[in-house]
């Protein structure tokens, strides 16, 4: 048995629209390297990765990108622990969607190609 997630319209939004914010900052600090932008950004992924616990169907995205910030922040900066961070939050973002993949499996559907649109984006 699946257990469905299920959000009200608001706080869907409310995560899609810290999720978008985040993502702008993190480009234009990619293109600035402004620190104090990453550090917003940083913050604004972990809220929105709090809005989206297991088994959000976007929670991947939210941990894929968060990682992606923190190590830009190690590179910037050389804190060992944004590092660390970052890699394991890639291993959760693997973790996952290995969970995804074996659900399909579970519904049999086609066991391998994952065929929900949110897996076949990059890890």
């Amino acid at each position: 048995m699946t257990t469905q997630y299920i959000t009200s319209s608001s706080e869907e939004d409310e995560s899609s629209q810290l999720f978008a914010l985040a993502s702008l900052i993190l480009e234009e600090c990619k293109d600035a390297a402004s620190l104090s932008n990453l550090n917003t950004s940083i913050y604004l992924f972990h809220k929105a990765l709090n809005l989206r616990p297991p088994p959000h169907p976007f929670r991947t995205d939210s941990l894929r990108d968060l990682a992606e910030a923190l190590a830009t922040r190690f590179y910037l900066t050389n804190r060992y622990q944004d590092f660390y961070q970052a890699f394991a939050l890639r291993g959760q973002v693997i973790q996952e969607m290995a969970n995804l993949v074996r659900t399909e499996q579970g519904r049999g559907l086609q066991s391998d190609v994952c065929t929900l649109p949110y897996c076949n984006s990059k890890i």
